[in-house]
């Protein structure tokens, strides 16, 4: 697989490149949607999602999968290299439960995913204050978190990336944008609480009990907010797939800090007790799975971000992610319902 992954890198990289040398077009150097495909695992898809559309779409058996399904473990070496490194650099983090953090950045870039890493600070204060330390995961491209006791900004620290992969296993919870360590999470089967979603109908935690926020939609040509309710009126494509979002009648404003802080609340309540979603929780659930098998089950159903070649594989694909268990936080259903 990481050969297969790689490959497609370096033809990404050399095709870029050679755009650039010889000053092609931008069109002839790679779009977004290609380049989504190309990034893509390969290795095993079509047994994984090549099933029928009835099949897939039966919450139990997924349910009944995920309740077999074995987390992969770390090389021993990695594990040992990982604690020493802990022990060495970062003492005050032993013997604390620890959260994993990851924002991409949009403050310099049009990334409609990310986010500005300053609105997390009330729930990383938060945290602290109940005694997790934080470790703010990526790379060196990312901004610099402000100096927080508890918290370590691991993107700025020279470390073996294998550690991202230790913290992330072992963590309390992940949270943060729809990016890579949060699949990571899913990977390790570990808690996950979302923020900044843009994707409300396939991009949601997979485990009872984990939670999201997304961002708040706005119509650009007359800047009113759309409501949760009214988006599940709209085509599966109008959900947001792509980093930019320049070229439609739309917006989105970022989660607050006191929006993340409240539904992190939220989410560490129902781990610690309270396992009954509310009535708006179980309102959402209901309209948005009819909303969704009724879409993907549209003849005509046209979503941009899907090559035409793999188009019916990634139907049946949403298919399947659509049955998840997690929901959003009702603080934020009810803010924006």
């Amino acid at each position: 697989m990481t050969v297969l992954a790689g490959s497609c890198f370096l033809y990404i990289k050399f095709r870029i490149n050679f755009a650039k040398a010889f000053n092609l077009p931008k069109v002839m150097q790679i779009d977004s949607k290609e380049l989504a495909e190309l990034a893509t695992q390969k290795f095993g898809w079509n047994d994984i999602w090549e099933v029928s559309e009835e099949i897939s779409y039966i919450e139990k058996r997924w349910i009944d999968l995920e309740k077999k399904y074995v987390p992969p473990d770390l090389p021993e070496h990695v594990k040992k290299s990982s604690d020493q490194f802990i022990k060495q650099n970062i003492p005050e983090a032993i013997n604390k439960k620890w959260v994993t953090l990851h924002s991409i950045d949009n403050t310099i870039n049009d990334n409609a995913r990310g986010a500005n890493i300053d609105e997390y600070f009330l729930a990383v204060e938060y945290l602290t204050s109940r005694g997790f330390h934080i470790f703010r995961i990526g790379d060196k491209r990312l901004p610099r978190c402000k100096e927080t006791k508890g918290l370590t900004d691991l993107a700025h620290l020279n470390h073996d990336n294998s550690l991202d992969l230790y913290l992330i296993q072992n963590a309390e919870f992940h949270f943060g944008v729809s990016s890579g360590p949060k699949w990571i999470g899913y990977l390790f089967n570990k808690d996950v609480f979302s923020t900044n979603i843009v994707d409300w109908s396939t991009d949601i935690p997979r485990k009872k009990g984990n939670f999201f926020i997304m961002k708040t939609f706005f119509t650009k040509s007359t800047n009113k907010k759309i409501p949760i309710s009214m988006l599940l009126e709209h085509d599966f494509g109008f959900q947001i797939n792509t980093n930019s979002i320049g070229d439609r009648d739309l917006y989105v404003k970022d989660n607050s800090g006191i929006e993340i802080l409240e539904a992190l609340k939220e989410f560490l309540q129902f781990k610690e007790g309270n396992k009954v979603y509310t009535a708006a929780q179980k309102k959402f659930d209901k309209k948005k799975n009819l909303w969704l098998k009724e879409e993907l089950g549209r003849t005509d159903l046209v979503v941009e971000h899907w090559p035409l070649s793999t188009y019916n594989l990634h139907r049946k694909r949403s298919f399947a992610m659509s049955t998840v268990s997690g929901t959003m936080s009702n603080s934020f259903l009810n803010e924006n319902w």
